[in-house]
């Protein structure tokens, strides 16, 4: 087949240059004038091509292209594909979570990412500081409360100054 290509396209030019040639009679001769005799000999050689083309393939001397076909059995086995991939995420909501009372954290009840509802208990605040805090101030009111009664009983008595 491509011995034959070969040839043909050898013929053809051959054929072409002694068209163009014999065919230029004076060199005032009009350029769309031979354009067009050289378009009209091109189709005419591209049919006599093909022609001669389909009477040999008819007896078997061109052999005709084949294309090679591959067959695979089909087998079901797992996919697995990975992306590694960079961004950011933005939250639709984002809540920032504060203390009342500053401390250092005992125990966190969850986990990044976890579902959380309003109210729900998310972390434990070492508060033994503040026990004490709430223990020195008891002491201190206890002293208070008895320094006042005893102010005011002696007041209701008439005793003491307007100072006081």
């Amino acid at each position: 087949m491509k011995r034959f290509s070969e040839i043909t396209y050898i013929a053809l030019t051959a054929v072409i240059l002694v068209i163009t040639a014999c065919g230029s009679k004076s060199s005032n001769e009009d350029p769309m004038a031979q354009l067009t005799s050289l378009k009209e000999h091109k189709s005419t050689i591209d049919a006599q091509i093909a022609s001669l083309e389909k009477e040999l393939e008819a007896k078997g001397l061109i052999a005709q292209k084949l294309r090679t076909v591959g067959l695979t059995e089909i087998k079901i086995k797992s996919f697995s594909h990975f992306i590694d991939l960079q961004g950011r995420v933005d939250a639709s909501e984002s809540v920032a979570a504060t203390s009342r009372i500053p401390g250092t954290l005992k125990r966190v009840h969850v986990d990044n990412g976890d579902f959380v509802k309003s109210g729900q208990l998310l972390a434990e605040i070492d508060d033994a500081i503040l026990q004490k805090n709430i223990a020195e101030l008891e002491g201190q009111l206890v002293v208070a409360t008895d320094l006042y009664v005893r102010q005011k009983t002696l007041w209701d008595q008439n005793i003491g100054s307007e100072v006081q």
